[in-house]
């Protein structure tokens, strides 16, 4: 089996944007992508309360849409409780991000479990030392202790020990140095040429097209009983609503003829003034009650 990675492309003109970061800061981080629990946020501001603990000036530039309001809150909030709140940069959704990546000193991919890894792939490119968590594919992309550093997700400690590791720019630049030769591996080039040699090598040992066709037809004839199946269950949802919708057609035909039946026999009363006489009826009745009240009054 040949692993044939996605290619990743960094602008070779990157453009300088308005530094997000105090002059204070000894160590910038950022951690960039959408903002929610999966992408652990909440881990690197965590994280950078216990290095800051240390004495190391460190701040987080937090890069991304907010997709989720409440995560957002809950790190504001704690941020906001220990003191540090003006050390976090919230700079959201930028359409060329790599500007705001390149102020930064290392790159933080806090996720629970990144497929790929995109992410990490860029930061290498851009020459930028990656600290990851330990999970899906993340320890293909960035090599533990070679092109970056790899922790336990969810292990707030860790994270914190291994960004004090790279507080030294002479480290930094090592493992920068080493993640951007890496990173040729994340490369159109490398990645059609990796494309080329899978294809020449499956020809070599005699693959031919009538197999490859049998293995897209075996896959298309199961997508179509696939579809099938969907149809007909649709077809059998169709055919209930249907039928509920039909009875719920003669229920009201039967109440609107009900209604017009009523609305003729009123029409038929009002015609005959009957109404009227119940109407001069019952004012001549409260009159009759109250000319006996005042007999009754005068009696007394």
């Amino acid at each position: 089996m040949k692993v044939l990675y996605p290619s990743v492309m960094v602008p070779k003109t990157i453009p300088k944007t308005t530094s997000v970061y105090s002059a204070k800061a000894k160590l910038k981080l950022v951690i960039w992508g959408r903002v929610a629990p999966s992408k652990g946020q909440f881990e690197a501001v965590q994280a950078l309360k216990l290095v800051r603990a240390k004495g190391l000036d460190t701040e987080l530039m937090i890069l991304g849409p907010i997709g989720n309001a409440a995560y957002k809150k809950q790190i504001t909030s704690y941020a906001v409780e220990h003191g540090f709140a003006d050390k976090i940069h919230w700079i959201g959704f930028q359409r060329n991000p790599f500007g705001y990546v390149m102020q930064a000193d290392v790159a933080l991919v806090c996720s629970s479990n990144e497929a790929f890894g995109m992410v990490s792939a860029e930061a290498m490119a851009l020459g930028k030392p990656v600290i990851a968590t330990a999970s899906g594919g993340t320890p293909e992309v960035v090599h533990d202790t070679k092109t970056g550093l790899l922790y336990k997700s969810g292990d707030i400690k860790e994270l914190a020990e291994k960004i004090l590791m790279l507080q030294s720019a002479d480290v930094r630049t090592e493992f920068g140095i080493a993640a951007q030769k890496d990173s040729v591996r994340f490369t159109n080039t490398d990645y059609d040429k990796t494309l080329q040699r899978i294809l020449d090598q499956a020809a070599a040992v005699g693959i031919q097209s009538k197999t490859e066709f049998t293995i897209f037809q075996d896959l298309l004839t199961g997508l179509y009983r696939q579809s099938e199946t969907k149809e007909a269950e649709i077809a059998q949802i169709v055919q209930r609503h249907s039928e509920e919708l039909q009875t719920f057609s003669d229920e009201y035909n039967k109440v609107y003829a009900a209604y017009n039946e009523l609305s003729a026999e009123l029409d038929a009363i009002r015609k005959t003034g009957l109404f009227k006489v119940y109407h001069g009826a019952t004012k001549l009745k409260r009159g009759v009650d109250k000319a006996r009240g005042k007999a009754k009054d005068v009696k007394n």
